[in-house]
């Protein structure tokens, strides 16, 4: 079973009224429970059995294993470390911290941060799509939120159900790539090599995949990156009518 890496951390200062630019987003309550809650939730429906979580300060470390004792996270098997973001915010700090790397072993792993919702299909067809190709498999973002990679973009090809292939590199810019992410055990050593670098980029990393490893994108119909208000109140949008049903 593969296991699974959140990224938790920032101080959420363009959610201030939820975060107080203190608490990270994915600590922040919405509606009754920590964001993260609904994120772990998904992972327990879709047969995660167990997950590390790394946050950044060990107050954070300590809400979040009383969140886990008091039954707002589901009963998965926990494990918790400390990370070094600093500024500017950089989730790949994660990776230089060796009880991360150690949790992964040899295992295939999901990375993925704290501030997201998606929902279960989202993570079927991510696990479906590994399964099929024995690959590795990430999002692709919204083409009108575009991240440049060097040396080029990302493209892609779409079968005739509409999900994303193939990909190959290219000048004109498609899309970007983005969590939740599953990985073949290979990649984490691309991964830790470039966390182990002063400034660690994510496009420098993604570049680094691409050439060395094979990797397919889907584009989710629901994921939702938690940094407004306005996203705040699409998540329970979302979230509202389900908890009614």
């Amino acid at each position: 079973m593969i296991r699974v890496v959140i990224t938790i951390g920032g101080k959420g200062s363009r959610l201030h009224s939820f975060t107080y630019s203190i608490i990270p987003k994915g600590l922040c309550r919405i509606i009754d429970k920590p964001l993260l809650s609904y994120q772990l939730f998904s992972l327990k429906k879709s047969g995660v059995q167990e997950v590390l979580i790394s946050a950044e300060a060990d107050w954070q470390i300590a809400e979040l294993k009383q969140s886990a004792r008091i039954g707002e996270f589901p009963k998965l098997e926990y494990a918790f470390t400390k990370h070094e973001y600093g500024h500017p915010l950089n989730p790949l700090k994660t990776f230089r911290v060796k009880e991360v790397n150690e949790f992964i072993g040899e295992n295939d792993f999901m990375w993925t941060y704290g501030d997201l919702f998606y929902d279960v299909e989202l993570l079927k067809n991510l696990f479906r799509i590994y399964l099929m190709n024995n690959t590795s498999v990430a999002c692709s973002a919204s083409p009108n939120n575009l991240t440049p990679l060097s040396g080029g973009f990302i493209s892609y090809n779409l079968d005739k159900n509409g999900k994303v292939v193939s990909y190959h590199k290219t000048a004109r810019p498609n899309l970007t790539i983005d969590a939740p992410f599953i990985f073949r055990n290979n990649v984490l050593r691309i991964i830790e090599k470039e966390a182990k670098k002063s400034h660690p980029r994510g496009t420098r990393l993604v570049n680094s995949i691409i050439d060395q490893s094979k990797l397919i994108l889907i584009k989710p119909k629901v994921r939702i990156n938690i940094n407004t208000a306005k996203d705040v109140l699409q998540f329970k949008k979302i979230l509202l009518p389900r908890e009614l049903n």
